[in-house]
């Protein structure tokens, strides 16, 4: 399957005395949204939505269980236990003169904050509660171990 993520606004670098975990997270809640949808309308994963398991829960409410963490239940569309795996292509964009995101910004730390968004977060500081429509939070791209 093919998609694209979207984010539009500032991509902070992760630098090493502040890791921004309420900027990730903001990062993660943009792409929760699009990725809902993804879930909604593919057919190979609206089957997981709608398909129940030996307890008659809905398939993702018991990975959604199984991965739950600080008030948050996750469901990882990239995982070891299912043998899901992705590739990524960054397409970033931004006011400037040619070659200067990589010459005047910290791209590899921007990145780091974004790679970062995408999974399940390593620890709980500044997550906030989820919202109503962000349990379970659909849906990050990566599990962590």
């Amino acid at each position: 399957m093919r998609f694209r993520l979207f984010y539009e606004g500032d991509l902070l670098s992760s630098a090493n005395k502040s890791k921004r975990p309420a900027h990730k997270h903001d990062i993660r809640r943009a792409f929760h949204k699009q990725l809902q949808e993804l879930w909604r309308v593919d057919g190979n994963l609206r089957d997981w939505v709608d398909r129940v398991d030996n307890n008659d829960v809905p398939k993702f409410q018991g990975i959604a269980d199984r991965y739950g963490k600080w008030g948050h239940r996750w469901v990882p569309l990239v995982d070891d236990v299912h043998s899901t795996h992705c590739s990524l292509d960054v397409l970033m964009l931004r006011p400037g003169r040619v070659g200067g995101l990589i010459v005047e910004t910290d791209i590899d730390n921007r990145l780091k904050t974004l790679f970062d968004a995408l999974q399940i977060p390593t620890s709980q500081s500044q997550l906030e509660p989820p919202t109503s429509d962000e349990d379970p939070f659909l849906f990050c791209l990566k599990m962590t171990v």
